[in-house]
């Protein structure tokens, strides 16, 4: 029989839109659920809406290399679900159109979904987690973290400062400050200053501030005791390892610098990395950037079968049946990761396990089906 191109025309059109309408769904679920918690802390700071949204900017990419496979299995179900239940796949199986045929616009919305993966999971992720990190560091570092009459919580430190006097007009801007450390119930603190000035390094990690005229109040276990320290100038730092962890972490890194670190490992040589265990996460990791794009065909490949089931509640039917899929999935990919980064098992098993999982469930479930249409 002739390959329907009107068909696989009509067929790729209901696919795409349900996949573009599952990835907005599932890029707003990820963002509301993976960002509170960041924003979270950086609203206590004091940053603004703007640099909100810039950070929000770059940690799109990340959220859609999770939403695009997961769109493609929504719709594939959603688009076959409604077929099955309206009898448009038996009226195709009737007039000779087998399971087969149905795989070609499947597996080219699979292909433009693991090529617009790939390109993210490659290129545009790791920029963005580096620019994310400059980014945040930046901001952790910038005047609008002051927020004269109000206490800021900063890493393990309470700011407070009275009033904020324009750079030009001295160098001692901040006026009336409060700094708290109560992280240590046994020997917390406080620091009150007449002024102070921001003072940091760009390529570190902690926030220098250089107080004048102030005085150290110390507590003591021994409630009847108290004591202070004046001083004219002093400098002490705010860590701001709680919004941003400096250093080269594997997962961060351009793929040809992880392929370099591979190179260098296998030499016997120390890799400049952060990472805990760095034998197996660089395995883990180079394995990843090439087994996640593949989601998108693995789980087109178990989608097909399953959409066409004849199911009268198609939609209700194909929306449950992605939710299940994915947490499955996601959960194995997870699995397989952790694994990895562990050494519980060699890395290629880890990171491919769920691929070869899902996509030979699905080369089944279609031998099963192609059988019935002989």
């Amino acid at each position: 029989m002739r390959a329907p191109r009107i068909l696989w025309l009509s067929i790729f059109r209901d696919l795409l839109i349900h996949s573009l309408l599952g990835l907005l769904i599932f890029t707003i679920v990820l963002v509301a659920q993976s960002s509170l918690a960041f924003l979270d802390d950086l609203l206590a700071a004091g940053i603004g809406l703007e640099e909100l949204w810039v950070l929000l900017q770059m940690r799109v990419p990340t959220y859609l290399s999770y939403g695009i496979p997961t769109s493609i299995l929504f719709g594939i179900l959603l688009t076959f679900g409604r077929m099955s239940s309206d009898s448009e796949v038996i009226a195709m199986r009737a007039s000779g159109i087998s399971v087969r045929t149905l795989l070609v616009p499947v597996m080219l919305l699979g292909l433009i979904a693991t090529g617009v993966t790939g390109y993210l999971t490659f290129e545009v992720e790791p920029k963005s987690r580096e620019k994310l990190k400059s980014l945040v560091r930046s901001l952790g570092r910038n005047q609008k973290l002051i927020q004269p009459g109000s206490f800021v919580n900063v890493g393990s430190r309470t700011l407070y400062v009275h009033r904020v006097d324009s750079v030009d007009t001295g160098d001692c801007p901040l006026r009336g400050v409060l700094i708290g450390d109560f992280s240590d119930p046994e020997r917390s603190l406080y620091i009150s200053a007449e002024c102070a000035l921001i003072d940091s390094d760009p390529q570190s990690p902690r926030l220098s501030i250089r107080l004048r005229r102030g005085s150290i109040h110390l507590a003591d276990p021994d409630a009847r005791r108290y004591r202070r320290i004046r001083f004219q100038k002093m400098a002490t730092h705010i860590d701001l390892e709680g919004y941003i962890k400096p250093g080269r972490r594997i997962r961060e890194l351009p793929t040809r610098e992880l392929l370099e670190l591979r190179h260098q490992l296998a030499l016997g040589q120390e890799l400049d990395v952060l990472d805990s265990s760095p034998e197996y996460r660089l395995p883990t990791q180079i394995h990843r950037r090439f087994a996640f794009p593949l989601a998108s065909l693995a789980l087109a490949l178990l989608a097909l079968p399953l959409g066409i089931r004849p199911v009268r509640s198609g939609r209700s039917w194909g929306a449950i049946v992605a939710l299940a899929l994915t947490a499955l999935y996601w959960g194995l990919f997870s699995f397989g990761e952790k694994a990895g980064d562990n050494g519980w098992l060699p890395a290629w098993i880890g990171m491919w396990i769920a691929n070869v999982a899902v996509a030979g469930l699905g080369l089944f479930l279609l031998s099963r089906i192609s059988r019935s249409d002989l």
